[in-house]
This record gives structure tokens, C-alpha cells and sequence, in this order.
């Protein structure tokens, strides 16, 4: 799976880079018992979990119609440990 594109952007992008789609979701990392209307917002597909463990770089926005990742720019490093 190496030379695949990494997709870059300084905030949530309308359109996805890879398919043009405007579904979008924001990644959540970590435990989301803290992030309000969880229920409602995962329903709906604006946000996805992206797990509890996240070492270095991780993306900040997933696409629901083809799953490209998107990284925020200069991002910086990303969450450590479990």
C-alpha cells in the first residue's frame, strides 16, 4: 500500500481530494465519552471514531463515500500511547 497520496488541508474540507464527494466526517481519537450529541453525529456521518490508540500522524477527516484519509496541515505530531 506505499506511494499512496497523502491528502492534506488546513481545516475541514467541503469536498473530498480524492472523490469530490462532500461527505466528510470529522475523526475522533481517544475515548468519545466526552464529545456531545456522539450518538447523533455518528448517526448522521459527521463523525467517525478513529480508535483509542494513535501513535504519531493521524488523519483528521475521513470521507464516508470513498475513505480517503485527510491530515491536517502541519499538523504536527499526533497522539501517543494507549
Amino acid at each position: 500500500m506505499g506511494g499512496e497520496t497523502k491528502h492534506r488541508s488546513a481545516e475541514r474540507p467541503a469536498r473530498c481530494p480524492a472523490c469530490g464527494s462532500e461527505r466528510i466526517a470529522e475523526i475522533a481519537w481517544g475515548n468519545p465519552a466526552g464529545i456531545p450529541d456522539l450518538g447523533k453525529r455518528l448517526r448522521e456521518g459527521s463523525l467517525v471514531l478513529g480508535g483509542i490508540c494513535a501513535r504519531g500522524e493521524v488523519p483528521a477527516w475521513r470521507c464516508n463515500a470513498c475513505g480517503a484519509s485527510i491530515y491536517r496541515e502541519e499538523s504536527g505530531p499526533g497522539p501517543t500511547g494507549c
